[in-house]
């Protein structure tokens, strides 16, 4: 889809760092945020999104945390420890 008209690893691997940044002005950047839409349909980007807020929260988390060399990566996830084993 960024290359070709198929998902690829380059939409996989972009994709984490534009969601953090939100949805692209679809006036200014028609492609861009066309892709950004696409993206939002395939099932494994919709298992696996975070809403913007939650971004927001574990960036406020992680800067509120800096000082003590904690950072929890794990935030707002409801999976604990012993449901992964």
């Amino acid at each position: 889809m960024f290359v070709g008209n198929k998902v690829g690893m380059i939409d996989y691997n972009i994709w984490p760092w534009f969601t953090r940044l939100g949805p692209p002005d679809a006036e200014n950047k028609r492609n861009l945020a066309g892709w950004y839409e696409r993206m939002y349909t395939l099932p494994a980007v919709k298992a696996t999104s975070f809403s913007n807020e939650n971004h927001a929260m574990f960036a406020k988390q992680v800067v509120s945390n800096l000082k003590e060399g904690y950072i929890d990566f794990d935030f707002d996830l409801d999976i604990t420890l012993k449901d992964r084993l």
